[in-house]
């Protein structure tokens, strides 16, 4: 150890490995995937999913095996996303020890197929709280919004549209008409 240390001093840095490094810096894998709550499962999966993506970028995990890969995605999406993959099929083609193979089974299982009727009813449905914040409102509508299908030369006009008809103050109302 001190003569690691006195390395260091002396201008040499010592090479380290990827998996070292994470727990150098103590990169932490993200909370395990919550697939209990049917309403939420779409949306915990995206969060999951960005958060790992995340973690496999920090972590330097493409530099490990794709066992390892393997063996780590699997570790970190918990007992209810190892459930779920258990009961995959495979055609003969996909790699098995691919954990992007699981990943787009699982956003599959997760997400399925999007209802563009029920999400824009949702997207339309929504109003202003009360109490909510203008920023809070327009970060949920660009939140709903995704989901939709919008177009792109429509999205942000709805979006915007929305905003004015969502705020159920008139003063304010009119400033944005």
């Amino acid at each position: 150890m001190e003569n690691e240390m006195l390395e260091v001093v002396q201008g040499e840095i010592p090479q380290v490995q990827p998996t070292q490094l994470a727990m150098l810096h103590q990169i932490l894998l993200p909370q395990p995937l919550d697939l209990r709550n049917s309403g939420e499962i779409a949306e915990n999966w995206k969060l999951w999913k960005e958060k790992y993506s995340n973690y496999f970028v920090i972590s330097r995990l493409q530099q490990e095996s794709e066992q390892y890969q393997l063996a780590m995605f699997k570790h970190a999406i918990g007992d209810d996303g190892l459930k779920v993959i258990k009961t995959f099929s495979y055609a003969t083609e996909e790699n098995v020890n691919d954990w992007c193979v699981f990943m787009s089974k699982l956003e599959k299982h997760c997400i399925g197929e999007v209802n563009d009727i029920y999400e824009r009813y949702c997207f339309n449905r929504r109003d202003k709280l009360p109490t909510e914040s203008v920023d809070n409102f327009v970060a949920e509508l660009k939140t709903l919004a995704k989901t939709c299908n919008f177009c792109e030369c429509l999205h942000n006009s709805l979006i915007r549209d929305h905003i004015a008809l969502g705020i159920k103050d008139e003063q304010t109302t009119k400033k944005l008409l």
